[in-house]
């Protein structure tokens, strides 16, 4: 399993460094405080940083992240690009939401048994490798528009 954390980890990182990007160009520096302020986008918002509020307590051990997108799970990734779809799609991501969102179900799952200890079979453990080449080759075809 120690070959499939860092796909996993390149994946939902790489997804963050994308929505501060994008969400920043787009909304300036206060983006997570500006942008995602209704339904979904804001109820993630405020557990994440109820996340590092808490960790305000835990002052012996490192923090998280320096962002507050750091506190968010990779299924709250989706949620975000997804309550902001339209600064993604097409001109980011292309003219492929289904395909996202069917990308993101599938992800999800393989990511909580491996982040949780468990191994995945030998067919998950593919398919993450096959997910990592897609998401890859579209953030590759995507770059110049990339801010």
């Amino acid at each position: 399993m120690a070959s499939l954390y860092p796909i996993l980890y390149v994946i939902e990182n790489s997804m963050r460094e994308l929505i501060k990007r994008v969400l920043g160009a787009k909304y300036g520096i206060d983006w997570w405080k500006t942008a995602l302020t209704g339904g979904k986008g804001k109820s993630m918002r405020d557990t994440a940083d109820a996340r590092r509020n808490k960790e305000d307590q835990m002052n012996w051990h490192q923090r998280r992240g320096a962002h507050p997108i750091d506190y968010v799970d990779l299924g709250d990734l989706g949620t975000i690009i997804a309550a902001k779809q339209d600064d993604f799609f097409p001109v980011i991501l292309g003219d492929c939401r289904p395909w996202f969102d069917q990308f993101m179900r599938e992800l999800e799952p393989s990511r909580n048994v491996l982040c949780h200890m468990n191994p995945l079979d030998r067919h998950n453990a593919a398919d993450l490798k096959v997910k990592a080449e897609k998401w890859r080759s579209l953030i590759s075809g995507s770059l110049s528009r990339i801010p």
